[in-house]
C-alpha cells in the first residue's frame, strides 16, 4: 500500500516493540527515536536504543520484536544482500514489517489522489 506521509505510516502500523533496520538518522521518526524503536545501522548514530550492526546479520533473538521498519535501505544492497536483510526481518519480527523503497517518478509523488 504506497503512502506520501511517512507520518502516517508510523500512526497506523507501527506498533509495540520496533526495530527500524538502517536506521541512520532516524528520519522515519522525524529525528527523535521513540523508546519502543531498536535502531541497527552500519555505522554509529546516537539513539537512545541502539545496536552497531549489520541488517544482514541481526545480533537478536527470533521473534523478538512486533514490527520490523526498513526504509531506504534495499537500494543500496544487491540482490543477494537483499534477501538477506529481509530473511533477518522475517525471523526477528513477529507481526509487521514495513519496507519504503524510492520511487523516481514524480507523479507517484502526489499528496491527493489522481482525479484524471
Amino acid at each position: 500500500m504506497p503512502f506520501t506521509d511517512r507520518r502516517e505510516l508510523v500512526r497506523r502500523y507501527v506498533k509495540g516493540t520496533v526495530i527500524d533496520i538502517g536506521i541512520k538518522d532516524g528520519y522515519v521518526w522525524d529525528y527523535l527515536t521513540p523508546d519502543n524503536v531498536v535502531g541497527v545501522d552500519l555505522d554509529p548514530w546516537r539513539h537512545v536504543n541502539f545496536i552497531q550492526a549489520d541488517g544482514r546479520l541481526l545480533p537478536v533473538r527470533d521473534k523478538c520484536f512486533d514490527t520490523a521498519v526498513i526504509t531506504e535501505v534495499l537500494k543500496h544492497l544487491d540482490w543477494d544482500d537483499r534477501i538477506k536483510l529481509l530473511d533477518e526481518a522475517v525471523r526477528v519480527t513477529r507481526k509487521v514489517i514495513i519496507i519504503s523503497v524510492p520511487d523516481p517518478d514524480p507523479r507517484n509523488m502526489r499528496c491527493t489522489p489522481d482525479t484524471e
